[in-house]
Parts: structure tokens; C-alpha cells; sequence
């Protein structure tokens, strides 16, 4: 489906916060666990709004291998696609209109180059991670999908790793990652630079594993994506917006996972394909049904379910095409999570209204006397 880059941006610094581990046996790497531990969604302790303590295996480094310094959040992720973008500034790219971006050349790779860019997730907790090999040979440094990070501070968002990792280490040798993770909880701020965190869990709860393993030869790793190719851009940007959605129907929301979810999982790519080329604009989406723009009278409809919320936009014209009114409706799964995004939208300048499960966004004041094409551009539709 496409997507509406307003909502898109202001579910996007919505965060996570992650409580301490359980003393488990540590693990310095290997295959996600099977789950131990059947959470229903929305009940997993310490992720969503859930209570109580995450549970799983605390992750350790293999033998050998140490941090050189604090785990760290950041935009470091940004420069994988810098030959690319025609603008900065991560926290701010969905807010601007997607277009066709400039021809750079492959040696313009990464102003970062000694960073190594791993992980799905980037734009969401985007840790950086200084590890040095101290043993005499080449390691493997491995984070298991269901590997989960937690901020120190407890102020920001706190990462869920769907896909495994590895990373290969030289004898002596040291590596910079840029290791990427999905946000937990849906009400944090996102992860800054200077944010703090500590290695976590790999988590035993069954929704999350599940999801782990229809992941798992799924090509959804920034690594797996070139980074001098609009397409690849395009569509990574996209799924992970999308399989985001997806992590907040299982810790955020009573839903979990439904057919929707599945087949959208099932369409993704595999390790080693080519990427889909879906055009500039075009979402592969989540939702049951994608959304487009129905005339009714001097009406335009658009509706669609973008899976933790059911979207619709109204926009109203004179007879001269120009726009008299523009609201957003978005009803939420639950009334907490629409109550969260309330809140985030307060501040954004426009007339924001809530009653229980359904927010509503009235544009009219930004979108009053321009054209039904100019309209729909700004909103990015």
C-alpha cells in the first residue's frame, strides 16, 4: 500500500523501553531458542505496555571479543544510502515528499567507510557497536534474531532483532557496527547519539520467535540491499515501515499476527533474490486491502488499514478544484495506542481531536486553497 508521511513519521519517533534481563545462562551468539515462554500479545513482560521483566537468555560476546566503548544510539545508519539521498537529516526523511533521487557514483560509498552497516530496523534503534578481537585467529561475532537491547536511562527506544547477524572479526583486529533493531514499545522516544544501552535478552516469548522464523530467510538485512540503487532504496525503506507495524501488533496490541501479516511476510523477497522494483512511490504494504483516492461528488476517499490503525482521509473541493477542508481519521486498535499518538501529534501544529480508539487530524488550515494535485502531493499519497 502507500503511506500517509505524516502518520508514517510520527509513529516513527514513537519508541520502545525495555526492563532488565532474567539471569539466565548467557549465550555469546548461535540460533534464536525456541520459545519457552507463550505471551499473548500485548502481554509480554517489558515490551509494549506490558509489566514485569524480559525474559530469554542473556546475550554475551564470544570469548576473545570485547566493547570498546558504551553501546550507543545514533544516525550512523545514514550514510549506507548517502549515495542517494538528496537530503540529511534521518529523523526528519519521512516527513518530506519521496522523490527520484540523484545518480552518485559506487565509489561515493558511506561517508562512514569503516562502518560496518548490519541489521533491519534503521531509522528506529540504530545502535553503534566498537568490538575488538583479541585472539589469535578470525571471529565470528553472532547476534541471534530475538535478540533484544535495553536503554540504560529508560528514556528511549530499546531494539528487537528479527534476523541474525554476523559479523567477522580479524585476529587482532577491531570492526565499528551500525547494528539496526525494531522498535519494542511503541510510547518511547527514539534513540538518539549519547543514548546508552546494554546487551539484553534473546528472548524466549513465543510471539516474537514466531515471527523471527518466518523472517529468517526472508532479504530484509540493510546488508542485503545495494547501496547505490534507487530500487533497493525504495524498497527497504518501505518494508521496514511495514514490518515495524508488525512488531507493534505483537507489543503493542492484543492482535498479533493475522493472515494479512503472513502474506505480506510470504512476498518479501528471499535471501539472495532480486529486490522487487515497485517504482518511486509504491509501497508493498501490510495492510488487508491497499488504499486509493475515490471521487464522491466534490469529495475525495481514501482508506486503508495500516494495520495498527484503519485510515481514512476526506478532502473537500469548491468547484474550481481548490480544497475547502482535509481531515484524517485513524482508528486505532486500542484506545492506549490512540491515546499515544494524541499525544505525539499535539505539538505538530495542526488541529488534533481524540475520542477513545479514533484520532482525527484536521489539515484544513495547511491544505485550504491549494489544488486537488498539490493536495495530494503534500500529504504523499
Amino acid at each position: 500500500m502507500k503511506r500517509n508521511l505524516f502518520i508514517s513519521v510520527s509513529l516513527m519517533f514513537m519508541g520502545c523501553f525495555l526492563l532488565s534481563c532474567e539471569k539466565n545462562e548467557p549465550t555469546g551468539g548461535g540460533e534464536t531458542p525456541p520459545a519457552t515462554s507463550d505471551y499473548a500479545p500485548g502481554e509480554i513482560p517489558g515490551l509494549g505496555n506490558a509489566e514485569g521483566e524480559l525474559t530469554g537468555t542473556p546475550y554475551l560476546l564470544p570469548d576473545g571479543v570485547e566493547l570498546l566503548q558504551e553501546l550507543e544510539g545514533g544516525g550512523y545508519w545514514t550514510d549506507y544510502f548517502s549515495p542517494l539521498w538528496d537530503y540529511a537529516a534521518a529523523p526528519q526523511r519521512k516527513a518530506l515528499a519521496r522523490k527520484a533521487l540523484p545518480e552518485k557514483t559506487p565509489s561515493k560509498v558511506a561517508a562512514n567507510e569503516d562502518i560496518v552497516y548490519r541489521g533491519s530496523g534503521t531509522g528506529y534503534v540504530d545502535i553503534l557497536v566498537n568490538l575488538a578481537n583479541n585472539n589469535s585467529s578470525a571471529t565470528v561475532v553472532e547476534f541471534p534474531a530475538g535478540l533484544i537491547l535495553e536503554n540504560v536511562s529508560g528514556n528511549c527506544q530499546n531494539g528487537v532483532l528479527l534476523k541474525k547477524v554476523k559479523v567477522e572479526i580479524p585476529a587482532g583486529g577491531t570492526v565499528r557496527i551500525c547494528l539496526s533493531f525494531y522498535c519494542g514499545n511503541l510510547s518511547r522516544s527514539s534513540a538518539h547519539g549519547g543514548d546508552v544501552y546494554t546487551w539484553g535478552v534473546v528472548t524466549d516469548a513465543a510471539p516474537i520467535i514466531e515471527l523471527c522464523n518466518l523472517l529468517k530467510n526472508k532479504k530484509i538485512n540493510i546488508d542485503e540491499y545495494n547501496p547505490t540503487s534507487q530500487v533497493d532504496y525504495n524498497y527497504y525503506d518501505y518494508i521496514v515501515d511495514d514490518l515495524q507495524s508488525i512488531v507493534w501488533k505483537i507489543t503493542d496490541s492484543t492482535y498479533g499476527l493475522n493472515n494479512s501479516d503472513r502474506e505480506f511476510i510470504n512476498s518479501l523477497p528471499n535471501e539472495g533474490e532480486p529486490t522487487p522494483d515497485t517504482g518511486t512511490g509504491d509501497d508493498p504494504g501490510t495492510g488487508d486491502e491497499p488504499g486509493e483516492w475515490i471521487e464522491d461528488g466534490n469529495q475525495l476517499i481514501y482508506e486503508v488499514d495500516e494495520g495498527l490503525y484503519l485510515a481514512r482521509w476526506v478532502l473537500t473541493f469548491d468547484d474550481n478544484g481548490i480544497c475547502i477542508e482535509s481531515k484524517c481519521e485513524m482508528v486505532f486498535t486500542d484506545a492506549s495506542i490512540a491515546q499515544l499518538m494524541y499525544n505525539e501529534l499535539l505539538n505538530s501544529g495542526e488541529s488534533v481531536t481524540i475520542s477513545e480508539n479514533t484520532v482525527i487530524i484536521d489539515f484544513t488550515e495547511s491544505h485550504a486553497g491549494l489544488t486537488k494535485e498539490d493536495v495530494l502531493a503534500a500529504i504523499g499519497l
